[in-house]
């Protein structure tokens, strides 16, 4: 920290060039675009200029990459910059059969550009129910199935409550026939060692044996069947028996267009991927194949189905259980026999992406536990995007019945039949999409309702790359090249930005840097044709390493080395002053040392140079610390000495203009301003930002020195004050509301907030 004179700091702010700085440019960052398409594909801002006049001949074809506004400030008129739309291809409306509004959108996305697609999901009152009872066939589940067996009409009535259009199928399983899940002796039915008192039929791992329908006979006469088997160990090849009833489409005829149920009736745990080891089965569970075949009738149900594989491969794992529910947008209701395995099922209900349940069934409850359940299931909107990679961000949120405001999330609860659930989703691309195009299906969980989104990247410049014509060559591509988006696309060998270069000067730069090849043309040009070509006209030399501006500009007439009268920049930082003047701006004249301007008005301090309180320097005061930098120094700023270098001083200035933002309540929590040195405490309820003009004036003045070559100007004024008894000095604090920039040669001044 610093304190500067007045004059000084004047001299310097009014010397600047001063312009508005805000973040970097998303067009400039990275490699230079070179092309209308490299340029377009760096930000959704960005825009090309197809200007034939404009002048890059300096910078270069990058030139032409900005924003619109960056572009209109550098003389362009014509641009392409191709604009994110999204349009609508499909809008039927809501009914019992479409219950997703929209159905098919089209989307043409620039690279980081967000577009809001809205889409409405409405719970139609009759829909299609496809309900499938998969149980256990052992036999402590036998009171179970004769329950539906016994219910049967009940059942069919209470489906008929929820939706017309429903139908119902069958399906058992038991357990994978190899030992250790059956008895080791082949001859030995599968009864005989637990105590039944009964024979049983050969352990299979699941038969289907009733088509989805409205057969109501059927439905009794397969539940009511007395024919049991059995298993030794306690857990189940249920998710054997669950994922092949899934797969099996056309085997057990699910509905493209239904809400899949299958009621899954169980009395222990599960195996599942790795179990299979023990039997000696190691292949994979095929989550993709069905394997129901007819076997050998073993439950004596005419056109039953057997999975006929089952000692081929494993167990599913519980990835290909989520998996295949989700693709096939299948909810499952757990039915337990008992309460002891609720902990496991409900884990498992976790694991899994669709609507799932978990209940106890009796003899007594099946009619409730199949109304409760599916309600839940069906009354749960649930709208899941698929994964879109790489390339695509996508974020949802959602509007449920009853609500005011969208929330993030995809899933509303308690849906009334008839009711409407909103959606709002922001997709962003994040980078070029490598093929034509992306297809993302906003789908629900519980049905096969979904809206399909075709998303197209805008990555190229459609209007003026359709313009270029390769078999017109011009003069301004040296006859060698054709126009295309406003530069020259050369033929050949030939390259530069009229096609100047041949393959020899082309691809050579060793004219162009002095040995480091990081340090082409000092950076302050680029090399073209093997010469430099300086950015701007004030560099200049062989390699732009001299720059005309790099000199300290006089205080008075602002130009470096005081202008050409006065003096000359030697290009590297350093004033040659002509004879009659001197310092290192060349501001000070030999007349103004002879005749200086130091002497105060005031009679107190008459005949003093700079009232006794500075130095005169070229007929001009530098003020020490404690005097206003005024044209004399005769007025005192301040009657504490200087606090500049007070830590806690600098720490509260930084932290209250970091925090500029905030009410200034939430600035006094934020920042520590209080004890400045002993005596003299800051108040914080008078800490004020304000214009540089306010923080200089009659104040003593410091300067901040801050990250990124920037600085903040502030000042202060102390007064008396009191704590109870005890006599304070109270300082009141001005910080200026924008901080300087400035660059290495000290000249330019740029303000950012």
């Amino acid at each position: 920290i610093m304190l500067l004179p007045k004059s000084l700091f004047l001299a310097l702010l009014c010397s600047a060039t001063v312009t508005i700085v805000s973040s970097i440019s998303p067009c400039s960052v990275g490699i230079p675009p070179t092309s209308c398409s490299a340029c377009i594909k760096l930000h959704s801002s960005c825009a090309w200029c197809t200007d034939e006049s404009f002048d890059d001949s300096r910078i270069g074809p990058q030139h032409r990459c900005g924003t619109k506004a960056e572009l209109r400030d550098r003389g362009c008129i014509l641009m392409e910059s191709p604009v994110s739309r999204a349009e609508i291809m499909l809008d039927n409306p809501l009914s019992d059969s479409n219950q997703i509004k929209p159905q098919n959108v089209s989307v043409w996305a620039r690279t980081h550009h967000s577009i809001q697609l809205e889409f409405e999901f409405k719970q139609a009152e009759n829909y299609p129910v496809d309900m499938y009872i998969l149980s256990d066939k052992s036999h402590s589940m036998r009171d179970f199935l004769q329950s539906v067996a016994n219910m049967s009409e009940k059942i069919q009535q209470t489906l008929g409550e929820l939706t017309r259009n429903w139908r119902i199928g069958v399906g058992f399983f038991v357990d994978k026939p190899v030992f250790p899940y059956v008895q080791p002796n082949p001859s030995a039915a599968p009864c005989d060692s637990l105590g039944f008192g009964e024979r049983c039929i050969d352990t299979f791992s699941y038969i289907h044996a009733m088509d989805l329908s409205q057969n109501v006979v059927e439905l009794k006469e397969v539940t009511a069947a007395k024919t049991i088997s059995a298993n030794l160990d306690a857990p189940e090849g249920s998710l054997d028996a669950l994922l092949q009833a899934v797969i099996c489409r056309s085997q057990i005829g699910w509905r493209s267009n239904s809400r899949k149920v299958v009621l899954l009736a169980i009395d222990g745990g599960f195996h599942m991927a790795g179990d299979g080891r023990f039997g000696g089965i190691i292949e994979p569970f095929p989550e993709s194949q069905c394997h129901l075949e007819t076997g050998r009738n073993k439950l004596n149900v005419t056109g039953s189905l057997e999975y006929v594989n089952a000692t081929r491969f494993d167990y599913p794992s519980i990835g290909q259980v989520a998996k295949v529910l989700s693709d096939a947008k299948v909810s499952v209701i757990f039915a337990l026999k008992s309460d002891s395995y609720t902990p496991l099922y409900m884990q498992l209900k976790h694991a899994l992406p669709v609507v799932t349940e978990v209940d106890l069934v009796t003899n007594d409850n099946v009619l409730e536990l199949i109304k409760k359940n599916y309600r839940s299931i069906a009354e749960t909107v649930e709208i899941r995007a698929n994964d879109p990679g790489l390339w695509l961000n996508i974020t949802s949120e959602v509007r449920c019945p009853g609500e005011t405001d969208f929330k993030l999330g995809n899933r509303c609860h308690r849906v009334p039949l008839g009711a409407t659930v909103s959606y709002r989703a922001t997709v962003t691309l994040t980078k070029c999409l490598p093929r034509p195009e992306e297809i993302v299906h906003f789908a629900s969980t519980t049905s096969d309702d979904r809206m399909e989104v075709r998303i197209k990247s805008l990555c190229n410049c459609p209007e003026c790359e359709a313009k270029a014509n390769p078999l017109q060559k011009v003069p301004k591509c040296q006859n060698v090249g054709h126009l295309e988006c406003g530069v020259c696309s050369c033929h050949g060998n030939y390259s530069g930005d009229s096609c100047q270069c041949d393959a020899q000067t082309g691809s050579q730069v060793d004219q162009c840097h002095s040995g480091d090849v990081s340090n082409i043309c000092s950076k302050n040009g680029r090399c073209v044709c093997n010469k430099c070509v300086c950015y701007k006209d004030n560099y200049y030399g062989k390699l732009c390493e001299l720059d005309k501006l790099s000199c300290p500009d006089s205080w008075d007439t602002k130009e470096p080395c005081g202008g050409p009268s006065r003096g000359e920049c030697d290009g590297k930082r350093t004033c040659i002053c002509k004879p009659g003047y001197s310092e290192k701006d060349c501001s000070c004249s030999d007349a103004n040392k002879l005749k200086p301007d130091c002497h105060s008005k005031k009679e107190q301090y008459k005949d003093m140079q700079c009232s006794n309180h500075g130095t005169c320097i070229c007929g001009r005061c530098v003020c020490e610390a404690l005097w206003s930098s005024d044209p004399h120094c005769d007025t005192k700023a301040g009657s504490t000495g200087s606090l500049c270098n007070d830590e806690g001083l600098r720490r509260c200035v930084e932290c209250v203009f970091n925090n500029r933002k905030l009410a200034p309540e939430d600035r006094q929590t934020q920042c520590n301003c209080s004890l400045v040195e002993e005596g003299v405490w800051i108040d914080a309820s008078k800490i004020q930002l304000t214009p540089q003009s306010e923080v200089i004036n009659d104040k003593s003045t410091c300067v901040l020195n801050m990250a990124n070559e920037c600085s903040l100007l502030y000042g202060y004024i102390i007064g008396d004050g009191s704590i109870g008894s005890r006599s304070i000095r109270n300082m009141t604090l001005f910080i200026q509301e924008e901080k300087q920039c400035r660059d290495r040669c000290l000249r330019s001044f740029s303000y950012s907030s």
